[in-house]
């Protein structure tokens, strides 16, 4: 508008820094606005995303807020303030970098085009956390150890590897390392940034024939990235607004969440959705999405299979209910039905199941004939 409407519409003033240029353009709309609404008794407000902005501009213009002071003026607004949690937590200065950076975009294509690099889908290990998979040719098959190489992937993420030079390679651990077994071991389910890597036991040289093709993630090519179904772990501090969620699907990571409902979301299945994964965080970042129910009640868990397979399950469509016969439907009685009520029918749904859609049965009808439907 500032640009296509005659009353604000401005020329650039020689000089000017672009900033400078924006905001006079904004307090210029913003007072159009003013004027234009004032028979109407609307009053225009300017939203900004840090108090320092807010400053600058309140100088000009009298109705400035800060983004989470809006949301603070609303009614039912817990999401909202738990997704800006995360917004705030990523403005804050970086901790200490954990991961390699990823390679250019270009830089990951001319790798990919040259052979230097492959592209393949990432598979963590069922056994090992720490470990993963990557078939980037048919029969090949290269294997990726440690945080570091692992390097931010997700499973089912599309990565770009490079093989490691063979004094590096390894092989599998031979032993089974499953997250919440540790976390209930170490009894330490708090996001801790510290210096101790989670991930640090002592390995085993492996032995020369033992070693396979080792690669390391040098970027993500795409995303696999969902809503995840799983509960919140208890955390340690009491009213703590930063908790880990651990998904129902065990191959993917703690995924850390800001959220001022913990108390009450604790002891429930709930989505998350991640965000991104910052080079400085040990875990994937994310938000709460919604509740689903309490753990361990049926139609809880029903949904949470339901919903991590994929299977639609939502309330049939208008068009769907067009094609049903309209209640109260009673069975007609057609000549061309069978009458197989003196036939013994077995079905394989369980006792008091009202919805018997598998049946059969099976009779002789000659010593070495049977006839079954």
């Amino acid at each position: 508008m500032d640009d296509f409407h005659h009353e604000t519409h401005l020329n650039r003033v020689t000089g000017e820094s672009e900033e400078d240029r924006l905001t006079r353009s904004l307090i210029t709309c913003a007072k159009f606005y003013e004027n234009h609404w004032e028979q109407f008794a609307i009053i225009p407000i300017i939203v900004c995303g840090t108090a320092v902005s807010k400053d600058r501009l309140k100088k000009q213009f009298e109705n400035v807020f800060t983004l989470q002071e809006y949301i603070e003026g609303m009614e039912d607004n817990a999401d909202l303030l738990d997704k800006l949690a995360v917004y705030s937590a990523e403005s804050e200065g970086r901790g200490r970098i954990l991961f390699p950076e990823y390679l250019a975009h270009d830089v990951i294509q001319n790798g990919i085009r040259s052979g230097k690099f492959k592209k393949a889908t990432f598979q963590v290990s069922r056994e090992n956390y720490t470990e993963a998979y990557v078939h980037v040719d048919e029969g090949t098959t290269w294997f990726i150890q440690g945080r570091i190489n692992m390097n931010r992937a997700v499973n089912g993420d599309t990565v770009a590897v490079e093989l490691l030079p063979e004094s590096e390679w390894t092989c599998p651990q031979k032993i089974i390392r499953l997250r919440d077994v540790e976390e209930i071991e170490k009894k330490d389910a708090v996001d801790k940034e510290d210096d101790k890597d989670e991930e640090q036991i002592e390995l085993k040289k492996p032995r020369m024939e033992d070693k396979i093709p080792s690669a390391r993630v040098v970027g993500i090519v795409k995303r696999n990235w969902r809503q995840y179904c799983g509960m919140i772990l208890q955390p340690a501090v009491k009213d703590s607004t930063r908790v880990l969620f651990a998904a129902a699907e065990r191959l993917i990571p703690r995924i850390r969440i800001e959220t001022r409902q913990a108390e009450h979301l604790t002891g429930k299945r709930i989505i998350v959705a991640i965000d991104n994964w910052p080079r400085d965080s040990r875990y994937p970042v994310g938000h709460y999405v919604r509740s689903i129910g309490v753990a361990g009640d049926r139609e809880t868990e029903n949904e949470v299979l339901l919903l991590e397979h994929d299977v639609p399950h939502g309330p049939f469509s208008d068009a769907v209910y067009a094609c049903l016969p309209r209640i109260p439907w009673q069975m007609p009685d057609e000549n061309h039905r069978k009458d197989l009520r003196s036939l013994t029918i077995c079905s394989v749904d369980p006792p008091g199941c009202t919805d018997i859609d598998d049946a059969f049965h099976c009779i002789q009808i000659a010593s070495d004939r049977y006839e079954n439907t």
